[in-house]
């Protein structure tokens, strides 16, 4: 009977003499001697056999197995009888050891890999390997079964250790023995559902499975043999490179994605099979990691199957899942896009609609339910690109370029529209794109009241007057329709070009039709544009006769760049006005005198002004006091004993300030910072810089960064130099422009020194 028979194999087992047992004295080849004249190895297999089996087979033998702990000596691979717990498996997972250690060394060598990249552990000597005892076999190497099964036995029951593919022996080669022959053929063995179905049948396996991968264990090694199952071979028709942590379970996901993805399947409905393939990588259900793991298989595949996408998109969002900018979502023929790339509908100008970087969704995906259009729609991506300040600024800019006949500048993704299509369409696509900026910038004007923009949960909308005046002043972008017979279909302005309306005495002439109010103060949300323009692009309120005057005289405003058939031009253009009635002055001169006078400056110092200018409406001669420097190079003086506000200056400020000295010719030692609390300039005979500009700047600087702030500084210096000069009333603004003009390229030229 097998209980007989078990019995037998009991008494063969520990019957075997210890090595303990040997006399003292008798040398290790006495022992070995009397170990091949009286061992009878025949013996021990079937003993080893009929125990493996009947283990495996869940019986519990009269004695216990836990009688076997310690109790037996098993044989080694070379011959000798070592206590059980000494000895390691000769294969791992099924997958037997057969490199011997020294061409192990050998191919080390070759690819100069050390020993130090392997953990170490000292020798353990291998277990002999369990010879075929099937007389139909002709190889006595055992099968992959049959090795599986020798090593949950004896581990389990012995207490052998198991093999370790991932660390060496002190003195061994310095790859891990058994690294090759796994990492070549185990995957092979945990991809075919024939294995899991055994395993699953047998506890005892379940648990020795857990125990060698370090199932849900969390220490270092643990995770790096979890690493090395992940990554082995597993090749498959849709995969033909993949690895274990590619693959799903085949009866779960083949209703969702059909044959596209890579499956191991056959593997039977387990809970711990289960756990073992997804610490293995597999997906074996579906949950948001295996839903984006299908979704970067799709895309890496270049799978262009809008259904299959959809209805991963439809489960992920019921996941809860939010996207970030992560390439996921697919456009056919373009590929796999983050959301900041694409948009739900289109604009609704036609020339911005075609002048949009950003791919459309709605009609790719409107027809795959009403689930998969609130994923897309309202949670993870914009639905329109009137909400986007950079995608308005951003059209509006690449349909100026479609406009222009001959045009220099190479803009990716430039469509091909005609050029006269475009200017013709021009005004009105801006108009609506100026529309769309005064509702996120300003608000919205409901009878009286200004009702401002909802604040948006979207970081790059946050600050939307920061983005369209960074994009503004970097460029052209104002438009408005060409004046009188002959003209351009359209101008395109500058912020400092531009000005809303005009005073009395310039209504009904040229420059009032240019003036935005003509062309953009219409439609019911005036009050909102006009803060758009003169808040947030800073353009004039108002067009004086002065400054017109001014802008004919220098054309300090107007750069020619026209198109050669006339469809758009850059810059205002000059009409003859009637004269201001002003004295004719000479710019160079004037410019002559400052920097004359500037030469004999002495550096500010405390006490009383000598003078007052007569356009200052400031009462009284100020007195100045020194109350230290700022940032450490630049003194910091108040008026009239007030006492100073807190303030500080940073070293990158500094420097900036100094270096816009310089390219005005201006000494360090000349200038300075100064605070009057009645707010009235500062500059007078002493060069000084409002301490308020500190806190603009740096506004500035946030919002619009560096040409900004650096335009901002040099703007403020030149009409400080202008105080120094016979400059008059009317002309203040073209002495500034004219300084600017000379020293600006040479500032930005000079951008690398501290931006």
């Amino acid at each position: 009977s097998e209980a007989e028979l078990e019995a037998s194999a009991f008494r063969t087992l520990l019957q075997i003499r210890k090595p303990g047992e040997v006399k003292a004295d008798t040398t290790k080849r006495t022992r070995q001697s009397e170990i091949d004249t009286n061992f009878d190895h025949k013996s021990y297999w079937c003993a080893m056999t009929v125990l493996k089996t009947s283990y495996l087979k869940g019986r519990q033998p009269e004695a216990g197995w836990d009688a076997l702990k310690g109790a037996a000596n098993l044989l080694s691979h070379s011959q000798q009888l070592v206590p059980a717990s000494r000895l390691r498996l000769w294969s791992f997972l099924g997958v037997e050891l057969r490199l011997p250690p020294a061409l192990i060394s050998n191919i080390c060598s070759i690819a100069g890999i050390e020993s130090e990249e392997a953990p170490s552990r000292h020798y353990v000597e291998r277990a002999a390997s369990a010879p075929s005892l099937d007389p139909s076999r002709e190889s006595d190497v055992p099968s992959l079964e049959s090795n599986l099964g020798w090593e949950v036995f004896m581990c389990n029951v012995f207490n052998c250790q198991p093999a370790d593919p991932l660390s060496t022996s002190i003195g061994g080669p310095p790859l891990p023995e058994g690294f090759l022959e796994s990492f070549l053929r185990l995957g092979q063995i945990l991809t075919t559902g024939q294995f899991w179905q055994k395993a699953a049948g047998s506890p005892m396996t379940l648990d020795y499975l857990s125990r060698v991968m370090h199932l849900n264990r969390r220490s270092e090694s643990a995770f790096a043999r979890r690493n090395f199952l992940r990554k082995l071979s597993a090749r498959s028709k849709a995969a033909p490179h993949g690895t274990m942590q590619d693959l799903f379970l085949q009866e779960v996901f083949q209703s969702l994605a059909g044959c596209y993805l890579p499956y191991i399947s056959g593997v039977p409905s387990n809970p711990r099979v289960h756990s073992l393939l997804r610490w293995c990588g597999v997906s074996t259900e579906i949950d948001e990691f295996s839903l984006l793991k299908a979704l970067r298989f799709v895309r890496e595949s270049d799978i262009q199957d809008l259904g299959l996408v959809s209805e991963i998109y439809r489960r992920l969002y019921n996941c809860g899942f939010n996207p970030d900018e992560e390439k996921i979502f697919l456009v056919p023929g373009k590929g796999f896009v983050s959301k900041s790339q694409c948009v739900w509908r289109p604009f609704k100008s036609e020339l911005l609609r075609r002048c949009c970087q950003l791919e459309v969704l709605q009609d790719h995906y409107s027809r795959f339910g009403a689930d998969v259009r609130t994923a897309l729609c309202t949670s993870w991506i914009r639905e329109c690109p009137e909400t986007s300040a950079k995608a308005l600024c951003e059209s509006l800019i690449m349909a100026i370029e479609c406009a222009r006949v001959d045009s220099s500048r190479h803009l990716p993704g430039k469509p091909s529209i005609p050029p006269q299509e475009a200017a013709a369409k021009l005004f009105p696509a801006s108009k609506a794109a100026i529309e769309d900026l005064v509702k996120l910038c300003v608000g919205t004007c409901l009878g009286m009241d200004l009702i401002p923009p909802e604040p948006s949960q979207r970081v790059e909308d946050k600050r939307p007057d920061g983005v369209v005046f960074n994009h503004f002043v970097q460029q052209r972008m104002i438009v408005v329709p060409g004046v009188g017979e002959g003209d351009c279909q359209c101008r395109i302005l500058s912020m400092g070009e531009a000005y809303w309306d005009v005073v009395p005495e310039l209504a009904g002439t040229p420059a009032q039709d240019v003036a935005l109010k003509t062309h953009y103060g219409v439609g019911g949300n005036e009050e909102a544009t006009i803060i758009f323009f003169t808040e947030v692009l800073h353009v004039k309120p108002f067009l004086t006769l002065d400054d017109w005057t001014v802008i004919c005289q220098t054309a300090l405003h107007f750069v020619p760049n026209s198109d050669s058939n006339g469809n758009i031009e850059e810059g205002l253009k000059l009409f003859q006005v009637p004269s201001s009635g002003n004295v004719p002055w000479d710019i160079e001169s004037v410019v002559d005198s400052v920097y004359e006078k500037l030469r004999f400056l002495p550096a500010p110092t405390e006490g009383p002004e000598r003078t007052v200018p007569q356009s200052d409406s400031t009462p009284g001669r100020r007195t100045w006091r020194y109350v230290g420097l700022l940032g450490g190079g630049i003194p910091f003086f108040t008026a009239n004993g007030a006492e100073p506000p807190p303030v500080t200056m940073s070293q990158q400020e500094l420097m900036l300030v100094l270096s816009l000295c310089r390219h005005f010719g201006i000494h360090p030692r000349q200038i300075g910072f100064a605070y009057d609390p009645t707010g009235a300039s500062v500059c007078r005979e002493r060069l000084f810089l409002d301490i308020k500009y500190l806190q603009r700047a740096r506004l500035l600087q946030s919002q619009a960064g560096y040409h900004a702030v650096a335009s901002f500084w040099a703007g403020k210096m030149a009409r400080m130099l202008g105080n120094l000069g016979q400059v008059p009333s009317a002309g203040a603004s073209a002495f500034r422009d004219h300084l600017l003009q000379e020293v600006l390229p040479a500032i930005f030229q000079a951008d690398g020194d501290f931006h």
